[in-house]
């Protein structure tokens, strides 16, 4: 089964498919597409698109307008405000290479991250640096997964690969941006811009490299797709809380398990969980534990 590539742990894979098949009976809107796509029911994937969970009925672009996300037209709105201290970060890190959770797709020296939010919407231990920036991050309704500040070297390579799902998109907001530093997603060819928010599907094969002298940085997160229902989201930030389990509770491998604090951070019950609380939830409905 797909799912079970994807989270890398049968357990896991089972509890989401339980989730799903128990929403559908609990809501009174479909959810039916998320039940498909857990289930490995989804069509034929796209040339150049080998994400292992496919989602039908979301909107497919390789790239998408920032004016038409919220949460991105307010990160640029309040750029002089966060530039500080996402810059120091820049300069100090720490850096920690980004683990590829078995997929080579660049020299281990070129790609390296600093974690500000983790799975669920955990902070990690480098979330002070920048505390404006991830304050605005986790207020977000429409944020999802992790947050880090990504650091492509100068001569760095990242090879062509797709992400897990097509539930979300990554946005990327320049930090340092160097002319010679680009990125493909599908057939388009884009650039950063510091303060600019570049929202991409990461469903399609995208490959990004730096022929600059200096390196690249920019802010790195996940928002959910556009074009999920609210009623929908509830189910899936669920099943997202599901699959974070595999970075608290086990040490086998996943695709989350690029992130390298598994033993600095406990499962700390003081932090926020993204379960939410401004949509109805249905009468006997649980959050899974964290």
């Amino acid at each position: 089964m797909a799912l079970i590539e994807l989270v890398g742990e049968t357990d896991i894979a089972s509890a989401i498919v339980g989730e799903a098949l128990l929403a559908r009976e609990f809501f009174a809107d479909p959810v039916d597409r998320i039940v498909d796509g857990v289930l490995d029911r989804s069509p034929a994937r796209l040339p150049g698109r080998s994400c292992k969970v496919l989602f039908e009925g979301l909107e497919a672009r390789p790239f998408h307008d920032a004016y038409d996300c919220k949460m991105a037209c307010e990160i640029e709105a309040v750029w002089s405000q966060l530039r500080c201290e996402l810059r120091t970060a820049c300069d100090y890190g720490p850096f920690s290479v980004y683990r590829q959770a078995g997929s080579n797709f660049t020299d281990a020296e070129h790609w390296s991250t600093l974690n500000l939010l983790l799975p669920a919407g955990r902070l990690a231990p480098q979330a002070s640096l920048c505390p404006a920036t991830v304050a605005m991050l986790r207020a977000s309704e429409a944020f999802c997964e992790v947050a880090v500040i990504s650091r492509l070297m100068s001569g760095g390579h990242i090879l062509p690969h797709c992400g897990p799902w097509n539930a979300r998109l990554i946005v990327h907001v320049g930090i340092t941006t160097p002319e010679a530093a680009q990125m493909r997603c599908a057939s388009e060819l884009r650039r950063w811009e510091e303060g600019r928010a570049l929202i991409f599907d990461d469903s399609f094969e995208h490959e990004c490299w730096n022929n600059a002298e200096t390196d690249r940085f920019v802010l790195l997160f996940a928002i959910w797709h556009p074009g999920w229902l609210n009623h929908e989201l509830i189910l899936l930030k669920n099943i997202e809380r599901h699959i974070a389990r595999i970075y608290w509770d086990s040490e086998h491998s996943g695709f989350l398990k690029q992130f390298h604090e598994f033993s600095m951070i406990a499962n700390d019950t003081r932090q926020r969980a993204l379960w939410p609380t401004s949509v109805p939830i249905p009468r006997g409905w649980a959050p899974a534990a964290p």
